[in-house]
């Protein structure tokens, strides 16, 4: 469906599956359980809040890693590393390492993350936050840097998020 101007009944809440909201809205809770795409000026009366989920890292290679659903994702167990969805332009996805060992963050099949060769994983630092944006179907970029130690340097980073380099 096509919500079109709904601001003539100011929605206390809606509840939207792949919609498109254009005209004016003025919408006190919006629940969105798949895409809502909004076109016009809207005003939302409440915080926006997006999905968030708690994973373990599995699996040593990218067919056992363990996918990703939410928009923040939170590490706190497992070894091995979790795989990003399939790319939509414009989404934004958090992924926390809260345990002491670093995991690996695949791209989907057929995607990359920034330059690198498609379908190779990144490194994600223990108690490390990295965020992510599709920058097209087939591409994730970085938000936020990834550090990883090259020939003679050491890179630590404790759980308040200190970083600290060491040569």
């Amino acid at each position: 469906g096509n919500y079109a101007n709904i601001s003539t009944a100011n929605v206390a809440t809606l509840n939207v599956t792949n919609e498109t909201i254009t005209g004016t809205a003025y919408i006190a809770t919006l629940n969105v359980t798949s895409n809502a795409y909004v076109t016009g000026n809207s005003v939302l009366s409440g915080p926006i809040l997006f999905s968030s989920a708690t994973v373990a890292a599995n699996g040593s290679n990218k067919a056992q890693a363990t996918p990703l659903t939410a928009d923040n994702n939170y590490v706190n167990s497992g070894t091995g590393g979790v795989i990003l969805p399939i790319p939509v332009v414009g989404r934004e996805i958090s992924i926390t390492n809260s345990t002491a060992s670093p995991i690996n963050l695949y791209p989907s099949t057929g995607a990359a993350l920034e330059n690198a060769t498609t379908n190779q994983a990144v490194a994600v630092p223990a108690y490390a936050t990295v965020a992510v944006v599709a920058k097209s179907t087939t591409n994730w970029w970085f938000q936020t840097p990834v550090y990883n130690p090259g020939t003679g340097v050491t890179i630590g980073q404790s759980a308040n998020g200190t970083v600290t380099f060491s040569i």
